[in-house]
């Protein structure tokens, strides 16, 4: 499908299964409505037996992952375990049950998306170069689907837009053609009514004319 929405899932369970990793989602980056950045997760594949996380919006800053914003929006990867990573960042992830993780940046057109990440919450594994090389294939490709599918949405909107301009200048113009077809019809029952009336007074004139003869030869 050209909707990477529909796929995402599956690829997610691919790699997630190959990596025997404990869970993989996806979050895109927003703002809310203290105009703070926020990555919301809005694709997960779980493994068996394996919880869901505890949150679907993650304000860096709040929870402690100002870091993060800097590291991805660079380009860069959130990669290690969860005991060595900074104090302010633990909390959320131990409430997670999360030991290990990796989070790859998704760009798309050349701004920072969101992320693909996944977590271990079996083991404290070290995640290798192979390992971090091909899962940021896999960000970058998804990062290029969303930009097609932006791309494929903006050309169907302009398309619908420009639909709808014709169809409204069509309808102006189906309206003036109609506007003048009345003030035709309404022009030439004036001048019926015009002819009318000078008959009318053609024949009033006649009569008239017609008695002052008679009263001329009496």
């Amino acid at each position: 499908t050209s909707d990477w929405t529909g796929v995402v899932h599956s690829v997610l369970a691919k790699i997630g299964a190959a990596a025997g990793v404990s869970r993989g989602y996806v979050c895109e980056n927003t703002v809310n409505e203290n105009g703070r950045l926020v990555g919301c997760r809005r694709h997960t594949w779980l493994a068996p037996n394996v919880p869901s996380q505890n949150h679907d919006a993650y304000p860096y800053e709040e929870l402690g992952l100002g870091r993060w914003v800097e590291v991805l929006q660079s380009g860069k990867l959130v990669a290690g375990l969860v005991s060595e990573m900074p104090q302010s960042e633990r909390p959320r992830l131990f409430a997670e049950a999360v030991r290990s993780l990796i989070a790859i940046p998704i760009h798309v057109d050349r701004e920072w998306w969101g992320f693909l990440a996944f977590d271990d919450c079996q083991q404290a594994r070290t995640w290798t170069d192979s390992e971090r090389d091909s899962l940021r294939a896999a960000a970058d490709m998804l990062g290029a689907a969303i930009a097609r599918q932006r791309t494929q949405d903006a050309l169907v909107e302009a398309k619908e837009s420009l639909e709808g301009r014709v169809q409204e200048r069509t309808q102006e113009l189906q309206e003036q053609v109609l506007a003048k077809d009345r003030a035709h019809a309404q022009l030439a029952e004036a001048q019926q009514k015009l002819i009318e009336t000078s008959r009318q007074a053609n024949r009033k004139s006649t009569r008239l004319n017609s008695s002052h003869s008679s009263v001329s030869r009496m």
